[in-house]
């Protein structure tokens, strides 16, 4: 890899200020939006290498236990689902999602993060994997 640490702490720190300035900004301010989440996508793809280059040097039982946790995390999530037949009175599932629970559920997860949480555990396992262990 051709980035150095000085150039991980340089990234987060424009991520950082990226963050602010989207923060910031105006809603009519569609170009300098597009152009900073532009940069933003970019700097954390750079950033994502540093991840991968560390993970594949850390010992089996580290990645293990990231796994386990990470997986707990998802089941915190999904016990945090609106369970829709329960909403509505019970019994009769017909309702189908009338309610707008899944489309509650799907924010929740988005906000908790399950889309990021999946994908690390899909790399620690790949990882692993790569070295036979299975997880």
């Amino acid at each position: 890899m051709s980035d150095s640490l000085d150039d991980l702490v340089a990234i987060n720190a424009r991520l950082g200020e990226i963050d602010s300035a989207l923060f910031n900004l105006s809603t009519d301010a569609v170009a300098e939006r597009t152009a900073l989440e532009t940069e933003r996508a970019s700097l954390k793809e750079r950033a994502a290498a540093f991840a991968v280059d560390l993970d594949t040097g850390r010992p089996t039982d580290d990645l293990v236990a990231e796994v386990a946790s990470l997986r707990e995390r998802l089941a915190e999530i999904d016990a945090s689902r609106i369970d829709f037949v329960s909403q509505a009175g019970g019994g009769d599932s017909s309702l189908g999602d009338g309610l707008g629970t899944g489309t509650i559920n799907q924010a929740i997860e988005h906000a908790q993060g399950a889309d990021e949480l999946n994908d690390r555990i899909r790399h620690l396992t790949s990882i692993l994997s790569d070295r036979g262990v299975d997880s």
